[in-house]
């Protein structure tokens, strides 16, 4: 294995014997040549690498200012490069002595041409046959060719992402970018700095992140194979990309919808609960495409919480914490909150009236304000019924009952005046 492309090395020979072959006369008279001096010889032997141009197959956009470079590697730093068709492609940077470790190819028009790279520094020259190395250049073709390098216009551009994702607002997500022609072939990397990709976003709710904003045709470019968007505010947005081929026809990318969140929280995030206790949490913002909830408590000794709705029951008295998951595709977690449950007994309860005096006829709603919902069941009762008479209301809030009592109890009491 050479260290270098090119290295030298002196090969010694030295006689140290005959072989008893030879007649008995001439034998004895090498044998005593040695015995005078040494019979040795010496050599300058010139190694060089295999001569070898890289990439084996390359795919150029079709572009005028569109360039490849080619790597040489191996061979001796004397190498020449022709091309046979100068109308399709031409030698920006042929391989200097200097620097001959690559050379740069540039577009000049369609067709096929040949690259050709000689390696004429060695010494003594070899033949053209061992020294060249020849590959294969097809600058717009239909067809693909095996191990060959192929430079056409982009047929198809696309943003590897799901359709529907979430993002969370402040957030920053890099999306990455295939372009290629229709047989399949892929673009290098170096090749999307030539097709002025626009990025398209919609006001707002997305905004694009260290991308080169034209003030010519007011779109948003990106020189590299991937882009970067920032979730600005809450609502849902659709993200997609463009290029434009040499004759102007515009190739655009699948639409991707982004849904913006607000961070997920649980509501309330503080509970107090007496034993025996039912209540169903609730979750706010989040994501909500391609998305589900997941409840469970961490102490479930204390509150236990049926994991689809959020329904908790208190069991015990002590603290518990209770977690909202939020699961996306394959069951990857996307976001998490908390809410703290207390579970116990409260030494007092206040009743809660409008006022402390009541016209005849008239109607006051009374409720267990301090204590609303931590109590299973309630007994109302009024010491003088001949002044005072009560009717029970219920209540619902976002479908589901306000409370969970038996027939004689509820929170809220509809008193009504009767007498003086």
């Amino acid at each position: 294995m050479l260290a270098k492309r090119v290295e030298l090395c002196i090969v010694h020979v030295t006689v140290i014997g005959f072989s008893e072959e030879f007649n008995s006369h001439l034998y004895e008279e090498a044998s005593s040549l040695l015995e005078v001096s040494a019979l040795t010889d010496a050599m300058p032997l010139q190694l060089v690498a295999s001569l070898r141009v890289l990439p084996e197959f390359a795919l150029i956009a079709f572009y005028p200012e569109a360039e490849v470079n080619l790597s040489i590697t191996g061979g001796t730093c004397f190498l020449d490069a022709y091309i046979n068709d100068t109308q399709v492609a031409g030698i920006v940077q042929p391989p200097e002595s200097t620097e001959c470790s690559h050379f740069t190819l540039g577009a000049r028009g369609l067709g096929m041409a040949l690259v050709i790279v000689r390696d004429s520094g060695l010494s003594p020259p070899a033949s053209a046959s061992a020294l060249t190395r020849q590959i294969h250049l097809i600058w717009v073709s239909w067809v693909g060719w095996n191990k060959k390098v192929k430079v056409a216009s982009v047929d198809w551009i696309k943003i590897i992402s799901q359709e529907e994702i979430s993002l969370m607002e402040g957030t920053t997500k890099t999306f990455d970018i295939l372009a290629g022609t229709e047989d399949g072939s892929i673009f290098d990397s170096s090749q999307y700095m030539y097709m002025k990709i626009k990025v398209h976003l919609e006001d707002g709710i997305l905004e694009p992140v260290d991308e080169y904003h034209s003030s010519r045709t007011g779109n948003w470019l990106v020189r590299e194979p991937n882009f970067s968007v920032r979730a600005a505010k809450l609502g849902l947005a659709t993200l997609f990309v463009s290029v434009s081929q040499q004759s102007g026809y515009e190739i655009v990318s699948q639409f991707v919808k982004v849904e913006v969140y607000g961070p997920l929280r649980l509501h309330p995030e503080y509970l107090y609960l007496l034993p025996g206790v039912s209540y169903l949490l609730t979750v706010k913002d989040g994501p909500r495409i391609g998305a589900f909830v997941e409840f469970t408590s961490l102490h479930e000794e204390i509150v236990v919480v049926q994991k689809p709705s959020g329904k908790l029951f208190a069991k015990s008295i002590g603290n518990a914490t209770v977690r909202a998951a939020v699961y996306g595709n394959g069951d990857s977690l996307i976001c998490e909150a908390y809410a703290k449950i207390e579970v116990g007994i409260p030494p007092a309860m206040g009743l809660n009236l409008q006022s402390d005096k009541l016209c005849v006829g008239c109607k006051m709603p009374g409720d267990l304000f301090s204590f609303y919902e931590v109590c299973q069941e309630y007994k109302w009762t009024i010491g003088n019924e001949k002044v005072l008479s009560f009717r029970i209301d219920s209540c619902e809030q976002d479908g589901y009952p306000c409370h969970s009592v038996a027939s004689d109890g509820a929170f809220i009491s509809v008193l009504t005046g009767r007498y003086t």
